[in-house]
């Protein structure tokens, strides 16, 4: 099937066609845990840039749990990175061995779980994407999900020219921004052309990014902080903060569905 979101933006181009909303960017993960997805139901508007450089392990790896034993790393199998790479450089192997093997994985530590048929259905969807692209690949399996939970947010890939255009924008810059970092001034950027009021960054950002300075610019700055959980899993002790694959094995689409509104915006 084809992708959900394909590299051409949809819904909410930067041209800034919706007034006022609320407006949440992120880079692809793989697979990443609950709480992003709580960041993407929690915005009416939510963005991938890619065009960054490739500093976080999320970007190819996350965890899963190994039944009864400590957390298992699960990884798309990146050719040629290094730090200084940009996301959206990043290949993978283009096999569908790997997929096989990734599956396979899934079904010895998962195949007891309460939702396991359906948990697999959706990886397998998220996956079913053909692309030597790591940043396709993880906005195409991050989308699937998205919509296999029924999130309604618009969803938005920001494409190469688009990216490109802010990032020579930021580079003129002196002070439209007084005082802000680059990093700040690309969000600031972003929710004008978006006309949004409000950025709402995941909860890693707290110790980042000042409200103060946000509000001085015409922006109201949230934070999306997941309130503590707990679901039955395959092992004796909760392991918080695993890929949303072991949420989706555990709780199934509707008990997954439920956990997305146990956040808080602060």
């Amino acid at each position: 099937m084809p992708a959900v979101f394909s590299r051409r933006a949809r819904r909410n181009s930067l041209r800034g066609k919706v007034k006022r909303l609320k407006i949440a960017i992120m880079q692809p993960y793989f697979f990443p845990y609950l709480g992003y997805f709580q960041l993407v139901s929690s915005a009416d508007a939510f963005f991938f840039y890619d065009n960054l450089t490739c500093s976080q392990k999320w970007i190819a790896q996350n965890r899963i749990l190994e039944v009864n034993r400590s957390p298992l790393a699960i990884t798309a199998p990146v050719t040629g990175y290094h730090l200084a790479s940009k996301i959206c450089e990043v290949k993978v192997e283009f096999d569908a061995r790997w997929k096989s093997r990734f599956l396979r994985k899934l079904y010895f530590n998962y195949k007891n779980a309460a939702f396991y048929t359906e948990g697999i259905a959706a990886v397998e969807e998220a996956l079913a994407l053909e692309t030597d692209s790591l940043s396709e690949l993880n906005i195409h399996s991050a989308s699937a999900v998205a919509r296999f939970l029924g999130i309604s947010t618009g969803i938005t890939v920001i494409t190469a020219e688009q990216s490109d255009q802010l990032e020579k924008k930021l580079e003129r810059m002196t002070l439209l921004h007084e005082g802000c970092e680059k990093k700040v001034q690309r969000i600031l950027e972003i929710c004008a052309q978006e006309r949004a009021d409000t950025y709402i960054n995941a909860r890693g950002g707290i110790a980042l990014y000042d409200k103060a300075v946000f509000a001085q610019n015409g922006v109201r700055l949230l934070f999306n902080v997941p309130r503590p959980l707990a679901y039955r899993q395959l092992a004796q002790h909760f392991t918080p903060d695993l890929s949303i694959i072991d949420v989706l094995m555990n709780c199934g689409r509707e008990g997954t569905r439920a956990l997305l509104d146990r956040y808080d915006l602060v």
